[in-house]
């Protein structure tokens, strides 16, 4: 494999977990995308995709994916913006490599969802009609939360899709549509996923003593985020230490002891 690797790709000998020139690590390129592709090519790719001027032919890219699609001959030492597969390689490895792409695999279904599966905030670089889909934004915001702005407003009061994004993100709340934000109930299931989502919750809420007790029945580490009135009520505390003992570390001095 060394052999036929161009020398960015080639593992160092000293530091055979880095990649040379590249200066990427290969235990980065966490997502196994394929059976077929090696974690050098994968380190190669993602290191290419930064800057979309490839440092080897496409028969060195691909020579990974597999022996039904190698081409025959190099191509050149700068391929195409606009080839499939090395499209869909370079965005399995890194997602925000879509941005470099031509506009129709901008639009192409499928290098989206692969982006987007590796890293949610590709999403801003997809074209609107695939920012309204929501199985593409619902991948999105369960890799990143923080996706969730780069959706198709309408989508933003899909509780299912504001939920993984909360839950992954807490501050994915003010992007969350008023309607949810205002569900009792919809606080509650995002507060069982991600306890700092309590902190984005309305001061009604916050200020509810039958809200508390539930919110830290819920995720005991909530008790971080509640008033300190509620940090020294004795029911509160119990709650939230039954249902997490690291929430004592929260409760007032007097309740520790």
């Amino acid at each position: 494999l060394k052999g036929r690797l161009p020398a960015c790709a080639r593992p160092s000998p000293r530091r055979g977990a880095r990649v040379e020139g590249g200066g990427f690590a290969l235990t980065r390129c966490a997502h196994k995308f394929s059976a077929h592709i090696t974690p050098a090519l994968c380190a190669f790719a993602r290191a290419s995709s930064h800057t979309w001027r490839g440092r080897a032919d496409r028969a060195t890219l691909l020579m990974g994916l597999g022996d039904d699609i190698r081409p025959t001959a190099p191509l050149g030492r700068n391929f195409e913006r606009g080839d499939r597969k090395l499209a869909l390689c370079a965005v399995a490895c890194d997602g925000l490599a879509l941005q470099h792409l031509t506009p129709d695999l901008q639009a192409d279904r499928e290098v989206v969802l692969k982006a987007v599966r590796t890293n949610g905030l590709a999403l801003q670089h997809a074209p609107a009609e695939l920012r309204a889909d929501r199985a593409v934004v619902l991948r999105a915001v369960r890799q990143r939360g923080d996706a969730l702005p780069f959706a198709d407003p309408p989508l933003h009061a899909d509780a299912d899709i504001a939920l993984e994004a909360v839950w992954r993100t807490a501050v994915a709340m003010q992007h969350v549509h008023p309607q949810l934000r205002d569900d009792r109930d919809f606080i509650l299931r995002a507060v069982g996923g991600n306890y700092r989502a309590f902190a984005t919750a309305p001061l009604a809420f916050q200020e509810d003593r039958e809200f508390v007790l539930e919110a830290v029945a819920l995720h005991g580490l909530v008790l971080a985020h509640v008033a300190l009135a509620f940090q020294t009520d004795r029911e509160v505390v119990l709650r939230a230490v039954a249902q997490n003992g690291h929430a004592l570390q929260h409760a007032a001095p007097e309740l520790r002891d």
